[in-house]
């Protein structure tokens, strides 16, 4: 069901594919859905909406990987992205990856 709702929204809108308007995308898809022009919500309601937030977020991620169509021109920037964000914050990149690598190793021998 959420899959269906996020292709069918990229598809009719080209602009929602960047990866620089996601959350944008997100907020208006479940603004619609829970806001009903009210001033406050509860915090059920805000618990929901956060729950679906979660949900949307990670299936928005999956249709714009199966569908190579509905991607922006700035898909292929995120693991950049991601990589300049880990080492301005201090991180080593591709740690996790290099670790694998070698408790692979370790347990092969």
């Amino acid at each position: 069901m959420i899959y269906d709702e996020i292709y069918d929204y990229l598809l009719a809108r080209s602009w929602a594919r960047e990866r620089k308007n996601r959350k944008e995308v997100i907020l208006e898809m479940l603004w619609d859905k829970w806001a009903h022009n009210e001033n406050s919500i509860s915090k059920g309601r805000a618990k929901n909406f956060a729950d679906d937030w979660v949900s949307y977020d990670r299936i928005f991620r999956l249709v714009q990987q199966e569908n190579e169509e509905l991607r922006g021109k700035d898909y292929l920037d995120g693991s950049a992205l991601s990589e300049a964000k880990q080492i301005e914050l201090g991180y080593e990149v591709g740690y996790h990856q290099a670790n694998k690598r070698l408790q692979k190793q370790l347990y092969e021998n």
